[in-house]
């Protein structure tokens, strides 16, 4: 047993403060273990005029880590629109987006994260009704941009379409059923075809000119990239036909090679991370369009141009040549003095230099001195006797 006034006991006053103290500090981790809570609050609006009621739709909230995509809950919304979903990890490290399918198509919101000590956050989305035409399906943007490939050619191919209507286009219908939305041409021969940008190989569909996209085309814009190799060389001509309205076509070649076609026009040139590439624009053409393009090499150009150019210079040269000619004729020895080339040379010493005025002088002064010394010849002559004339 220990007694009350044991050296233990004793210790106890001195030891209550810091055990206090240390206690705090151990249970202070436990009471922060305890994770903050977000909530995300989702606004679902039907951006098709006069479109249908929203209320029952089922809304996704996914959230996307490092690890990959999954679905955090799931909810329906209320007849304005409106679903919440609680409990979220708030974390920055987090992103989240909000998935729909409304008329048999999926629609996902932007990426929203919270922000450091965030935790509520508003996620909107818009749906629409459909349609099975394409008539507000423009492009906006067709980029093609060609660089040599070994023995070929390497095509870039960059189209933005805008769907300006307020439904998403669903496509029509094929021969055997399925739907299409967007299509693409590719040129005959074209091989080590790469969908890029925009583009899911798992939803097109091969066609007889090219490919084919089956997703929806929904209100707004949508980008695509896709590349191709030609086994061609230059010079060649690029043909294609346009299937949607197009704003503007942009051509982007190589130093070395250069383009013509009816239309298009020299633009500026673009410096790029693999080098100078010079622009080619047209604008303003309806949809079934065919375009066509040469390209060649901006050598064989300049050689044909320098050749052309040669021609008209000699050519007109001659003719003036001959016209100078005649004009110059009585003036083919002016003085130096006269044409500036050597105004110290005295034309005296160089009577052939002389200016044409103090030659005119010169000539009239001779003409005198040889009047004068035939008129003194005559005059001697009719004083000799006539034997002697004879």
């Amino acid at each position: 047993m220990i007694r009350s006034h044991s050296p233990a006991f004793r210790l106890l006053p001195a030891l209550a403060l810091p055990l206090a103290v240390l206690f705090a500090v151990v249970a202070a981790p436990a009471a922060s273990a305890q994770p903050a809570t977000g909530t995300i609050s989702v606004g679902l609006t039907n951006g098709t005029e006069g479109g249908g009621p929203l209320e029952g739709t089922e809304v996704r909230l996914l959230a996307v880590t490092q690890t990959g995509e999954q679905t955090v809950a799931t909810g329906k919304v209320d007849p304005s629109g409106a679903a919440s979903f609680e409990d979220v990890d708030p974390s920055p490290d987090i992103t989240y987006c909000v998935e729909a399918i409304y008329a048999g198509v999926a629609y996902r919101s932007d990426a929203a994260t919270f922000a450091t000590a965030e935790t509520a956050k508003t996620i909107r989305l818009s749906v629409y009704e459909t349609t099975t035409t394409d008539e507000m399906i423009t492009l906006r943007s067709h980029s093609t941009v060609v660089a040599r490939q070994g023995d070929g050619l390497g095509f870039l191919e960059m189209m933005t379409f805008v769907n300006g209507g307020d439904r998403t286009y669903i496509g029509d219908s094929d021969t055997d059923g399925s739907l299409s939305t967007l299509r693409f041409a590719l040129p005959s021969g074209a091989s080590d075809v790469q969908y890029l940008d925009g583009l899911d190989e798992k939803a097109l569909a091969l066609t007889d000119a090219g490919f084919a996209d089956t997703r929806p085309v929904r209100p707004g814009e949508t980008s695509v990239a896709y590349s191709y190799i030609l086994p061609t060389s230059l010079p060649f001509q690029l043909s294609r036909t346009l299937d949607y309205p197009t704003a503007e076509t942009l051509l982007l070649l190589p130093e070395g090679m250069r383009a013509q076609g009816d239309g298009l026009r020299a633009g500026e040139t673009v410096e790029t991370a693999v080098g100078t590439y010079q622009s080619y624009l047209q604008e303003s053409f309806p949809g079934g369009t065919t375009i066509s393009w040469r390209l060649g090499s901006e050598g064989s150009r300049n050689l044909q141009t320098t050749f052309r150019v040669l021609a008209g210079v000699l050519s007109g040269l001659a003719m003036a040549g001959a016209v100078l000619y005649v004009w110059l004729r009585p003036r083919l020895r002016p003085s130096a003095t006269a044409w500036g080339l050597a105004p110290t040379l005295p034309g005296d010493a160089y009577p052939d230099l002389a200016p044409p005025d103090e030659r005119g002088e010169r000539d009239q002064a001779v003409r005198g001195d040889q009047r004068e010394e035939r008129s003194r010849r005559n005059q001697r002559s009719d004083r000799l006797p006539q034997q002697d004339r004879d």
